[in-house]
């Protein structure tokens, strides 16, 4: 039999689980908290970072019919050693023993019911799409810290995005072990404080999430922006998912990655633009709609589109020509729709010529929309610019 069992804040194990660890022949645990429990050298099994070898190594001696103990904190299948291991371990006979994790540690000290929380593990990552989509779209947020990911790097991380009073960081220190602290602090405040490690962060959003439609108050002035009705029309086609990695090219005043990010809880955001000027709106606007998670990428599309995530949805808005066409044809993830916005009839024809040979089906859309606006003592209609949506979608 094998078992991971959970040691609490202290590194002590529940009463109930301390005999399944006296009477197994191997234990798995960090050499840190093996030599605190006293576990003799003879009965402690390394653990590296490679879970398919240490599963090895348990199969190994769960051949023999010994039994081994696998040592975790809190809960082992709450971003812990089990939530690794376990698959590894396929159908061998196993049980998981959790103990309090440090998430109802926090939340019992907050005095708040926890099963609304998003959760987002920063523990040896540096990739931030996680994190930013959940403190985009979820209320409260629950971040386990590493010490190069500390709550004080979070505060900073959300202060250059413009979200200086979105949120109150609540910060757990040492939970559950002396000197234990908990504070609520600005984001102003959390970014030039030193904290104690361990320590996990909810962080509270204090407004709304993000605005499913951008105020046209806020692009006036930005140079041509798309219409409401052209991004309801693109967006449908498009529709991404919940998941999705979306690009809006030549982002302009961001409207359309805006409204794409309050649709993609779960996945990533980016707005490309290589016009100086427009980059200053579209970080005025993303902290306008709240949209947190919307990566702003300056420079030319040659060099930026290659060094990012492989997108499932693009957004074309201008500037269409047939290098740029091949460009992000090649980056289209299979199975992935591109929108290609345009009133120039010149447009057509080169998407009509090269999709084709790029892999591509093409439908096209047209919409004309008229918007009422008051005449004397009625009301008159008056039309927009006539607009081209073309959906390029690429096979699986």
């Amino acid at each position: 039999m094998i078992h991971i069992l959970g040691l609490d804040p202290v590194g002590d194990l529940p009463p109930c689980t301390a005999t399944l660890l006296a009477d197994a022949q191997y234990v798995v645990g960090a050499a840190t908290v093996l030599e605190s429990l006293d576990i003799p050298q003879e009965r402690r099994l390394p653990m590296g970072r490679d879970m398919a070898d240490l599963a090895a190594i348990i199969r190994q001696h769960h051949a023999t019919g010994a039994t081994v103990v696998v040592l975790g904190s809190g809960d082992p299948l709450f971003f812990g050693i089990g939530a690794s291991l376990v698959p590894q371990l396929g159908d061998l006979p196993l049980m998981v023993h959790p103990s309090t994790s440090s998430l109802q540690l926090l939340a019992a000290r907050l005095h708040r019911p926890w099963h609304n929380w998003r959760v987002v593990s920063l523990h040896g990552r540096d990739d931030t799409t996680g994190l930013l989509a959940a403190l985009t779209h979820a209320a409260e947020t629950l971040i386990l810290t590493d010490p190069g990911h500390d709550p004080a790097w979070i505060a900073r991380l959300l202060l250059a995005r413009g979200a200086g009073e979105a949120f109150c960081l609540h910060v757990g220190e040492c939970l559950g072990r002396p000197g234990e602290r908990l504070r609520s602090l600005s984001l102003a405040k959390a970014a030039g404080t030193v904290f104690q490690h361990p320590n996990l962060v909810l962080a509270e959003r204090l407004g709304p999430g993000p605005t499913p439609a951008m105020d046209e108050a806020w692009v006036h002035g930005q140079g041509p922006v798309s219409k409401p009705a052209t991004r309801a029309l693109a967006l449908t086609l498009l529709a991404p998912g919940p998941e999705a990695t979306f690009w809006d090219v030549g982002a302009g005043s961001g409207a359309v990655a805006f409204e794409a990010a309050a649709h993609i809880p779960q996945g990533a955001v980016f707005a490309l633009e290589r016009d100086p000027t427009r980059l200053a709106a579209l970080h005025a606007n993303r902290a306008r709609a709240r949209a947190w998670m919307v990566e702003i990428i300056p420079g030319d599309l040659a060099t930026t589109a290659p060094n990012l995530p492989r997108p499932s949805h693009i957004f074309w808005g201008g500037g269409t020509h047939a290098t740029h066409l091949r460009l992000l044809a090649d980056c289209l993830a299979p199975g992935g729709r591109l929108v290609v916005s345009f009133v120039r009839l010149e447009v057509f024809e080169i998407l009509r010529q090269h999709a084709p040979q790029l892999g591509l089906t093409f439908s096209l859309h047209h919409l004309q929309h008229s918007v009422g606006q008051a005449l004397a003592d009625g009301l008159r209609l008056v039309p927009h610019n006539p607009v081209f949506l073309a959906l390029l979608e690429k096979p699986q």
